[in-house]
């Protein structure tokens, strides 16, 4: 007669019970599992303009760690995002502060917090591994949104605190379209290059050579930044120049169009 055999229980001091014991420290030290700060620095994307790279992406990172202590999810980061972004002009709409700094101070505030966690939602999705298509395409749906809503808002909250001249009522209605719409275009091209030539994975190394031409155009991909863009928003706001920046700012958008386009095309036709 055979008797079944059960598997022996492994001797104290065997290699099976110390990793046992080990997993189980881990667990009791850090019984939710959740990620530290630093990895959440990690996911900065090496190819983000300086004022993002240096300044949002590290608010961004803590702010993701936050949501995910707070257990939100990345797609409602990107609504708390977009919330975050039209509120700014929409208070304004409908509240007059008693100074153009304070209104400036606002807009700027709302706006930039809004873009920072715009960048927190990826951190977010790739760090607790929440990511999904739906996911991704959901934030560029909100930079649509942005990208739509911020002209009439922008054109309601700046009534009657801009001076118009020279650019008359119609004029100024034509030109923050132009500004705000042909930025947006612009950076969505940018995304769609990325896109193609890296794939959705931004934290990829920028292998390019650092010359004269890199730096070049870097720097003026600097002044297409969205964070640059709202600080430069604030500024002229904040001196009643808005109108004038957002005029001038529609003809720089345009050159760097034109350029940007020659050099996608020489860059893609080589590939």
């Amino acid at each position: 007669m055979v008797r079944d055999r059960l598997p022996s229980r492994p001797r104290h001091g065997s290699t099976a019970t110390q990793a046992a014991i080990q997993g189980l420290a881990q667990v009791t030290s850090n019984p939710l599992g959740s990620p530290k700060l630093h990895q959440f620095m990690a996911c900065r994307s090496p190819l983000a303009f300086w004022v993002t790279y240096h300044v949002n992406n590290p608010v961004g990172a803590v702010l993701a760690w936050v949501c995910f202590r707070a257990h939100l999810t990345p797609n409602a980061v990107s609504w708390i995002s977009l919330i975050a972004t039209l509120s700014g002009p929409l208070l304004l709409c409908f509240w007059r502060p008693t100074s153009l700094i304070q209104e400036a101070l606002i807009l700027v505030g709302c706006l930039q917090l809004g873009y920072t966690l715009d960048g927190a939602d990826g951190m977010l999705a790739r760090v607790a591994k929440q990511g999904s298509r739906f996911g991704q395409l959901l934030d560029k749906l909100i930079d649509s949104i942005v990208m739509l809503s911020l002209p009439p808002l922008l054109y309601l909250a700046a009534g009657g605190r801009q001076p118009v001249e020279p650019f008359g009522d119609d004029g100024v209605v034509v030109i923050t379209f132009l500004a705000v719409l042909s930025r947006g275009l612009l950076a969505t091209l940018l995304w769609l290059k990325e896109y193609v030539e890296r794939g959705a994975d931004r934290t990829v190394t920028d292998t390019r050579k650092r010359n004269l031409v890199f730096y070049l155009r870097r720097g003026v991909g600097q002044t297409t930044d969205t964070s640059s863009f709202y600080l430069l928003l604030g500024l002229a706001w904040a001196i009643g120049l808005f109108w004038w920046l957002m005029a001038l700012y529609s003809l720089w958008i345009f050159v760097v169009w034109c350029g940007y386009l020659a050099l996608t095309y020489r860059d893609l036709s080589r590939n």
